[in-house]
């Protein structure tokens, strides 16, 4: 049987409550996993820094458009 989109949200609000789980955009992708709730950078906290894309990537403290590894190009 095929997963349904209800059942990605919920398998996707269960790994968000879970603080041992990365939420970057990269993370989510890897987990088949749907967005929930709106992905900042956990440094900065901003939507656009490259960071909150990937985890791996390091965080600019800029919210720019544009920024290379950044989901928001």
């Amino acid at each position: 049987m095929s997963e349904t989109l209800t059942d990605k949200i919920e398998r996707s609000a269960r790994s968000a409550a879970d603080p041992n789980l990365c939420g970057c955009w990269a993370c989510l992708a890897d987990r088949d996993e749907v967005r929930t709730y709106m992905i900042v950078c956990p440094s900065c906290g901003n939507k656009r820094c490259p960071r909150a894309s990937n985890h791996r990537l390091r965080c600019t403290g800029s919210n720019e458009p544009g920024q290379a590894g950044s989901v928001y190009a």
